[in-house]
């Protein structure tokens, strides 16, 4: 379990999707990583238990998925409303940016966070970042 960044998981047309949205962000000069594809129901359950139940209670369940510990600022964060997850179902996959040094650019400024929605817009993903609870990272098919 844990986190699993193969998007070869993922359904064919969201796959598909997928690998034309990493090559042209690739060719625009951006910088970008899968973070997430397919999600067992272990690690929705535990990103689901996070600002909902006890500090304790969340680490357990993220161990048990495969997942690492965190503190108690973030476990108090809501990080996902739902259960059913187009992750599970292969039909989603998180992006995101790099910095330089390849780590993951979690506080990109929303200029960036904007250019990579729109690419992956333009290659027929529906992008988090248009939701009333914004998901910069989360792109999907229906």
């Amino acid at each position: 379990m844990g986190l699993d960044r193969d998007i070869s998981k993922l359904v064919p047309d969201c796959r598909e999707k997928v690998e034309r949205f990493l090559y042209e962000l690739n060719k625009a000069g951006i910088r970008a990583m899968v973070n997430e594809a397919v999600r067992s129901k272990e690690v929705q359950q535990a990103y689901f238990s996070q600002g909902r139940e006890s500090f304790e209670t969340i680490n357990k369940k993220r161990l048990a998925a495969g997942l690492w510990k965190i503190g108690p600022v973030e476990a108090s964060k809501k990080i996902t409303w739902t259960m059913e997850s187009k992750h599970i179902q292969g039909k989603a996959v998180d992006i995101v940016p790099v910095d330089e040094t390849g780590k993951p650019w979690w506080n990109a400024p929303p200029k960036v966070w904007e250019g990579i929605g729109i690419i992956g817009e333009n290659c027929g993903l529906k992008w988090g970042g248009r939701w009333k609870q914004k998901d910069l990272p989360h792109f999907e098919i229906d």
